[in-house]
């Protein structure tokens, strides 16, 4: 422990040693330090960054829009084109299947193809102008006369098979006369109405049958072909031929 006197003394060493300090600073004069600091280079940043491309989605897929596949129908048939195609029938001449097994009245003016054979033997008429077509058939089966035998021959696949090309049929009417039968159908073909009808007539070895389409809006179409062309079928017993 510093007594008085002690603590004087500390005191006056300590001033002294401040006095001497501070006359050592006014003398003392440093020297000025050259800086040879070189700073670093300036920091270069790395080239901008380049995004990808931007992403480009697949095109858009153009869809092309179908035709209208609908079909225009003629007009109904009027009084003077159907008095121009029984005109036309009665100075026409007769038609003969390739195979000798049946004659008709031909179709004065109509497209015609026939194919089959005796067994089965076709012939298909067509008119453009008309939208309509005619396809007389002699087949031979087993049936005998009976209509109900027929009926049970023209079965649903034989249906699908003949109006196969039709978007849709439908039975509306039929007529069983007891030697023959009718079947009349509505029919409809990309949109456009039809009326069609399907004739059997069972004759013991063979059967007659056709069919004819007209547009829906010409129904005495179809009633003047039938009148025609079903009377005038005639099955002959001799014939020529086997193939059309």
């Amino acid at each position: 422990m510093l007594t008085p006197k002690h603590y004087r003394i500390w005191a006056g060493v300590g001033f002294l040693l401040v006095s001497m300090m501070g006359s050592f600073s006014a003398r003392f004069t440093p020297t000025p330090f050259a800086s040879t600091y070189t700073p670093y280079p300036t920091y270069t940043f790395y080239p901008t960054y380049t995004l990808y491309p931007t992403y480009t989605p697949y095109p858009t897929a153009t869809i092309t829009p179908t035709p209208d596949t609908r079909i225009t129908l003629p007009p109904p048939i009027t009084d003077a084109q159907l008095e121009t195609i029984v005109r036309e029938w009665r100075v026409g001449s007769r038609y003969t299947h390739g195979t000798g097994i049946f004659t008709m009245a031909d179709l004065p003016g109509w497209d015609r193809q026939q194919h089959g054979v005796v067994e089965e033997a076709y012939v298909v008429f067509n008119n453009l102008l008309l939208s309509s077509f005619v396809e007389v058939g002699v087949v031979e089966w087993a049936g005998g006369s009976s209509t109900s035998a027929a009926r049970d021959w023209f079965d649903e696949k034989a249906l699908a098979e003949i109006w196969s090309v039709y978007d849709s049929f439908k039975e509306v009417e039929s007529t069983d006369t007891g030697d023959t039968l009718t079947l009349d159908y509505l029919l409809t073909f990309r949109q456009a109405p039809y009326k069609g009808e399907v004739y059997l007539h069972p004759m013991g070895e063979h059967i007659v049958m056709v069919t004819i389409v007209v547009p829906a809006n010409s129904p005495r179409l179809l009633t003047l072909l039938h009148k025609l062309i079903v009377p005038t079928i005639v099955i002959n017993d001799d014939f020529e031929g086997e193939a059309a």
